[in-house]
């Protein structure tokens, strides 16, 4: 059956419309909302390292990588950024993934092109026969020519990447007036989930079939 042969597939559900319809006004005040406004310009090759920077304070890992095809877009100089915003830079559903590699797996990773966005504990050096805590998003955990998957200890936090961030936006608005990246990191669990990830759990779940 195709839209050439059946005309019901060229004619748009009402009521599923009415729905989707209902949930964009629900969305549209939280994804237009003004967390904060840039102080400077941010390149999508900075915002991979402070990412990076975001895993490893979130689940207290001792290095932590992002990959440059995972950000999206930059963030302008005096830049209102909404969360909608941080769907233009994180699109996807990215969560962060923890693991224990030996030091001389994270050496050899970060050596390598893969391994080039990422932020170390305190510029800490690894010793290779030791295992320490590793973070990523879970689309570089899965390649299996990565290091993480072989792993110990492994653990999907569950965590997006782009809530954190939100996170870390909403905690320097009480306090600064323009997000900078050099602005200390501070966590809480004092942010909002957007209503959009409640209509996708629904969707998931059958809801609305």
């Amino acid at each position: 059956m195709t839209a050439s042969t059946d005309s019901r597939l060229n004619v748009a559900n009402a009521e599923i419309n009415s729905i989707i319809a209902s949930y964009e006004l629900q969305i549209e005040p939280l994804l237009t909302e003004v967390i904060m406004v840039s102080g400077a310009y941010m390149s999508q090759s900075s915002l991979s390292f402070y990412m990076a920077k975001l895993m490893r304070v979130a689940t207290g890992s001792d290095v932590a990588f992002q990959n440059l095809g995972g950000t999206r877009a930059p963030i302008m100089n005096a830049q209102n950024i909404t969360v909608a915003t941080l769907y233009q830079i994180f699109p996807f559903d990215n969560k962060i993934k923890t693991t224990y590699l030996t030091g001389a797996q994270i050496n050899s990773f970060i050596n390598s092109s893969g391994g080039a966005y990422h932020d170390i504990r305190d510029d800490m050096s690894f010793d290779d026969s030791t295992y320490y805590k590793v973070a990523t998003n879970d689309y570089m955990f899965d390649q299996t020519y990565n290091p993480f998957i072989s792993g110990i200890d492994s653990e999907d936090t569950g965590i997006l990447i782009r809530d954190v961030l939100e996170q870390v936006l909403r905690n320097q608005a009480e306090v600064y007036d323009f997000f900078l990246l050099t602005n200390p990191v501070v966590l809480g669990s004092s942010y909002r989930k957007l209503d959009a990830f409640i209509l996708k759990s629904e969707i998931n779940q059958g809801l609305f079939i």
